[in-house]
């Protein structure tokens, strides 16, 4: 539980790599070709920091919720915690299909319709068992700190 707590912390930390600004021109260059070397580089390790930041939230997310799980004393609270494994690797399991197919896309330098739609079929259910995740681990703590004093 401890490490799906530093979350948040790796969330901070891996968003403000993967968001941070890109020196370019602001005018469009003259052939034509919209993307510069150095911002696909930038977009590329952008891309390979968020796998590392899904893996390490969904692997937190899954290791408290099945720690939660397993210590639980009441039957409610042990569901609760299975809610959480399994919206955490739904969580990650959809956010690796949208950037693998973002990632994909950038690196054949061409877009494609299937990737595309891929992706934009995961983003719903990313951010759905994202938010299920988050308030599940919420309340699975608060219980489980209530459960533990009492």
């Amino acid at each position: 539980a401890t490490f799906a707590l530093k979350a948040g912390l790796w969330f901070r930390r891996g968003r403000l790599l993967i968001y941070a600004p890109v020196m370019r021109p602001l005018w469009p260059t003259l052939d034509r070709k919209s993307t510069y070397p150095a911002v696909q580089f930038c977009r590329a390790t952008s891309m390979i920091a968020d796998l590392v930041f899904i893996t390490l939230y969904m692997s937190g997310g899954i290791i408290g919720g099945r720690l939660i799980w397993q210590r639980a004393k009441s039957p409610a609270l042990k569901k609760l915690g299975l809610l959480c494994v399994l919206s955490y690797f739904l969580f990650g399991l959809s956010d690796y299909v949208e950037t693998l197919c973002q990632l994909v896309q950038l690196v054949r330098e061409q877009g494609s319709d299937i990737f595309a739609a891929t992706a934009a079929l995961a983003k719903p259910v990313k951010t759905i068992s994202w938010i299920v995740g988050s308030v599940a681990m919420i309340a699975a703590l608060v219980w489980r700190w209530r459960e533990t004093r009492a």
